[in-house]
């Protein structure tokens, strides 16, 4: 009888063991494909912005400026708990990794459009419109391709609805509330703010304050007056990186 039970817990050992081993497996497999994620994303961000850059668009240091931004905003939002269903810390990460990528559509758009002296006219606005659309097209043939879905998905909502409006007077689809994905609503305000504070061919760069004023006159019109409020929270933060 002893024997048997040895016997039987020596088989439970070796099936453990082999369990374990199997798991262990799995886990460095998973392992290597997340870094293969990452680094695959991280290159692809990288790329964007060295071919912004190559291009000499007035708004190549634009890309690296929005990460730090957006990663604000997200802390001071989960520091609310605003959404913590939404807002996960997970969510957060792949949410700033994303930001760089959120003018990535305007690389398919002429070039003269972005080096003009000047305002652009009806025509070239609404070219430039285009750009969301082409670039959630872009990435979901990337995402298609890749099945990188958590980062690549996340990407593709941030460009389609990074300039829709709280109020429904955006693009491309005129969304409007809570109807509009929260990368976007936080990109929206990041975008305008790093727009605003640097020069354009056509203006000199905005000051801080003034700002501060435009987005706060903009609550509940083009901005989520949640993704407001974080922002006024953390605008002494927001200063000291746009001066940096």
């Amino acid at each position: 009888m002893l024997e048997t039970v040895s016997a039987v817990c020596a088989t439970l050992a070796g099936a453990a063991i082999v369990a374990f081993l199997l798991l262990l497996t799995r886990l460095k497999s998973l392992r290597r494909k997340l870094d293969t994620e990452r680094r695959t994303t991280d290159a692809l961000t990288e790329v964007v912005v060295e071919f912004a850059e190559f291009r000499g668009s007035p708004d190549a240091g634009h890309a690296r400026n929005v990460r730090r931004y957006t990663q604000l905003l997200l802390e001071e939002l989960r520091l609310r708990q605003v959404a913590p269903e939404i807002l996960t810390e997970h969510f957060c990460r792949t949410v700033a990794r994303a930001s760089t990528l959120h003018d990535i559509g305007k690389l398919f758009l002429p070039a003269e459009i972005f080096l003009k002296n000047g305002p652009l006219t009806v025509e070239e606005r609404r070219l430039m419109q285009t750009h969301c659309e082409r670039g959630e097209e872009f990435l979901r043939s990337a995402e298609e391709r890749l099945s990188f879905s958590s980062f690549l998905g996340t990407a593709r909502h941030l460009v389609i609805s990074h300039h829709e409006c709280w109020n429904g007077s955006g693009y491309p689809f005129q969304i409007s509330g809570d109807e509009i994905p929260w990368e976007g609503r936080v990109m929206a305000l990041v975008d305008v703010y790093d727009a605003l504070r640097r020069p354009k061919v056509y203006r000199a760069a905005v000051g801080h304050d003034e700002c501060v004023h435009a987005i706060l006159a903009l609550s509940g019109i083009q901005f989520d007056p949640q993704v407001v409020d974080a922002f006024l929270a953390r605008q002494d933060d927001f200063r000291r990186l746009s001066e940096s």
